[in-house]
């Protein structure tokens, strides 16, 4: 089946994973627009919109969209056990920022807002002022209103419209006077316009990995079984993800949260196990393992993943729903290691087990098969560039 383009919001764009979903969405000729903290290296491809953003604080783009992707969060389970704070800012914070983002849209969409303030209150800015201009005006005064006139699409908040005239620019070149383009944003003077185009009909959660279920959850791990996240990371992508979903109930938001197991392939983060063994063994310095190496790991292609997320994008709701993204097949960490060190032999250096690393993950892929007809195509350690 032929679907038409969508136009697609990617935060986290800049990351290993993100920076492939947004190749693949590109070239199945989606509109992207990124985001993320760090400009993306390599550059990302022609036709890309990119914007440099921090999800804790900027304003989101003031643009149309039909989908969004979330990505953009701290990463990494060991880090985060020495900063629960900041990886509570960004992964939750930041996804529930998003998420006020998509349903301030929805609500916009189709929906007319009742003024907050009585008639008057409008007048005295369109009738003769007792002090003069700088300027001719381009249009007699008092200004000739249509009637009625349609206050039903502004929500004008007299707690966050600031009528000082200090602050109230009245330069012509800055203020247009045409009531067809007068334009007030939202985030300056507390107006939600009713047109406000910004329509997400798909919310991706920021993907919480496998590290969610806990050492003792029954494998293969289904998505209705138990979660018991053992880091501060993994407990703020679960914590993201019920965001979502709770968003999803209360305000009409399709989400889809996709739980990745292990992503492997080009360009990983040199804190992930496979591309760590290969720069220390390039180096010649010794391989460090917690434990004996007999951990197991269900590991997912990064192509995989975005075809996964693109699939996503259609997924028809109502509601939300979770979905593992895997193989349903694992491996031990020494089979990682034999998969990356080729030809050399590496010293293996052991240490004790680490207490955030559970021992073993095991995707149940029935559902995502279900739902998005998904099935993974490249296993370890095939794949190309792996």
């Amino acid at each position: 089946m032929i679907h038409a383009p969508l136009s697609v919001l990617v935060t986290g764009a800049s990351g290993f994973i993100g920076r492939h979903i947004v190749h693949q969405l590109h070239a199945a000729g989606h509109r992207v627009t990124a985001l993320d903290y760090l400009p993306p290296k390599p550059p990302l491809p022609d036709g890309v919109l990119f914007h440099q953003f921090d999800i804790r604080q900027n304003h989101f783009p003031n643009r149309v969209f039909d989908a969004v992707v979330h990505l953009a969060s701290l990463a990494g389970v060991r880090p985060s056990i020495h900063d629960p704070i900041g990886y509570h800012s960004t992964n939750v914070t930041g996804t529930l920022r998003l998420l006020k983002f998509c349903r301030r849209i929805e609500e916009s969409e189709g929906q007319a807002f009742r003024p907050l303030l009585p008639l008057p209150l409008f007048l005295p800015l369109f009738l003769p002022l007792p002090f003069p201009f700088p300027f001719p005006f381009p249009f007699p005064l008092p200004l000739p209103l249509p009637l009625p006139l349609p206050l039903s699409t502004f929500d004008l908040r007299l707690s966050t419209f600031d009528f000082r005239l200090s602050t109230f620019d009245f330069r012509l070149s800055t203020f247009d006077f045409r009531l067809s383009t007068f334009d007030l944003r939202p985030s300056t003077f507390g107006l939600r316009p009713s047109t406000f185009d910004l329509r997400p009909s798909t919310f991706d959660s920021s993907f919480p990995p496998s590290s969610v279920y806990g050492p003792e959850t029954p494998l293969p791990a289904r998505e209705d079984g138990p979660t018991d996240p053992c880091s501060p990371y993994a407990l703020t992508k679960l914590q993201g993800e019920q965001w979502g979903r709770l968003y999803a109930s209360m305000h009409g938001l399709r989400f889809v949260a996709l739980r990745f197991f292990s992503v492997w392939g080009p360009g990983q983060r040199p804190d992930l196990a496979m591309e760590c063994f290969r720069r220390r063994i390039e180096a010649g310095q010794p391989v460090v393992i917690n434990g004996d190496g007999s951990q197991r790991r269900d590991l997912t292609h990064v192509s995989d993943v975005a075809r996964a997320v693109e699939l996503a994008l259609r997924w028809p709701g109502p509601g939300s729903v979770v979905l593992n993204v895997g193989t349903g097949r694992n491996h031990s960490v020494m089979d990682m290691l034999e998969a990356t060190r080729k030809t050399a032999t590496p010293l293996v250096e052991h240490q004790a087990p680490h207490p955030a690393d559970v021992p073993e993950t095991l995707a149940s892929i029935t559902a995502i098969g279900a739902e998005l007809g998904w099935q993974p195509r490249i296993s370890f350690p095939d794949g190309p560039d792996s």
